[in-house]
């Protein structure tokens, strides 16, 4: 099914249509440009021949063609928005713990590389950077940017904030601001963290479940080893998961960004939306219809070939 979003615009037809029947008629009642054969018995035949209407046919044709595309014709199709893009906060622990090398080469870069590789798999994310130590502090709202995104996380080091402690639950409550902030209004956190030390506002669990209870899902990758150099708490982690209804990833997970992107499928898979009688422009198929017909008849008028047709 078909509509015209500018249909008045199809008035300028009339003139168009008015100046080629004029031309015509110029053409006939002058004689211009005779074309002269011979019959089967040898004699000659006067008459206009076809190839001097071609140059001008295809000009008219173009600005019939030009005048239908400034109407704007579109179709309407029945849509699904196949988008599967989810709000997505990342919080990534640069407190100094994560410098320890319990992790190979060590948890902030073991973290850095599990973000990386969900950024890999999830190209149509709108994805927002949350930074923590003793403090929170967002780096980057969600964001289709990803190449911006990869270059922050790239970038990220333990001095950028003041060292001491995990503010897990700052980080989370400055991701539900972010998600609460952005398009939809919802989404998802991956909380990338050893879980020591936490210091902040609230109990990270808590407000894990306060975020579930907007709609939201926080997940946490934990990274480190009990009983090593620096603190790490893989039973906060992993309430902070059960609380905010995601997933949680044990410490050295070799498939973590895989677990966190399928999660992420599965819930913009329930967050489709559909859309009836979507509006599809189709102006561009006739615009280049006209220009190619400009660009025929102006290689006919520059080369004379219309005058060769013509004889």
């Amino acid at each position: 099914m078909y509509s015209l979003a500018y249909p008045f615009a199809l008035t300028l037809l009339a003139p168009l249509v008015g100046l080629a029947g004029w031309y015509a008629w110029r053409l006939r009642t002058r004689g211009l440009r005779l074309a002269v054969s011979y019959d089967s018995d040898g004699g000659r035949r006067f008459g206009m021949g076809w190839g001097v209407w071609v140059a001008p046919a295809l000009m008219f044709l173009a600005g019939a063609l030009a005048v239908v595309a400034l109407a704007r014709p579109q179709s309407l199709r029945l849509a699904v928005d196949e988008s599967t893009g989810i709000d997505v906060v990342l919080l990534m622990d640069v407190s100094a713990s994560m410098d320890a090398k319990d992790v190979v080469p060590s948890r902030l870069e073991a973290a850095k590389s599990v973000a990386l590789d969900y950024l890999s798999l999830r190209p149509y994310d709108r994805v927002g950077v949350v930074v923590f130590s003793e403090d929170a502090l967002t780096l980057l709202p969600p964001t289709r940017d990803l190449a911006l995104v990869k270059r922050q996380i790239s970038d990220l080091k333990t001095d950028i904030l003041p060292k001491e402690g995990t503010a897990l639950g700052t980080a989370i409550v400055a991701g539900i601001v972010r998600l609460e902030d952005s398009k939809s209004g919802t989404g998802m956190m991956v909380a990338f963290s050893d879980g020591g030390g936490n210091v902040g506002y609230g109990e990270p669990s808590s407000l894990a479940a306060a975020a579930a209870a907007r709609g939201m899902v926080v997940h946490s990758v934990a990274f480190g080893r009990p009983g090593e150099e620096a603190d790490f708490d893989a039973a906060t982690m992993e309430r902070i998961a059960r609380a905010g209804n995601g997933v949680y990833v044990p410490s050295g997970d070799s498939e973590a960004a895989l677990k966190i992107a399928n999660f992420a499928l599965r819930l913009s898979q329930t967050r489709k939306e559909f859309s009836q009688n979507r509006p599809v422009d189709e102006y561009p198929r006739f615009l280049a219809g006209a220009i190619v017909c400009l660009f025929l008849a102006g290689v006919l008028k520059f080369f004379g070939i219309y005058n060769l047709l013509s004889e």
